[in-house]
């Protein structure tokens, strides 16, 4: 009898080893699938408000349309930023600041 037990539990075993097998399979399937577009292409939208704005009387500082782009796209940026919060900020640049002294003694009761 117990030899039936154990047949049984390698049965088991090897049906759910065989399950993940496919299941990994598909999962790769999938990995090699590229999607048809991961990000638009700019529509050209802040040229043109740049080029509008220029053009209007609300331009009071005769700013060039080149200019207004950069504002706008740099206030873009700045909304994006914004939205996407904290974790989709870049890193700092150095992780060897001199004034980011870590080692410190921590001295406690005996």
């Amino acid at each position: 009898m117990k030899q039936n037990e154990i047949q049984k539990a390698f049965d088991d075993l090897n049906a759910k080893y065989l399950y993940a097998l496919k299941k990994l399979q598909s999962a790769y399937k999938l990995l090699e699938e590229k999607p048809d577009t991961v990000e638009k292409v700019a529509s050209g939208d802040l040229k043109e408000a740049a080029r509008l704005l220029a053009s209007s009387e609300m331009n009071k500082e005769d700013l060039s349309e080149q200019e207004i782009f950069e504002l706008l796209k740099k206030s873009s940026e700045e909304e994006v930023k914004r939205k996407i919060g904290f974790w989709a900020m870049p890193l700092p640049a150095s992780d060897t600041d001199e004034d980011n002294n870590t080692d410190k003694i921590y001295i406690g009761k005996k």
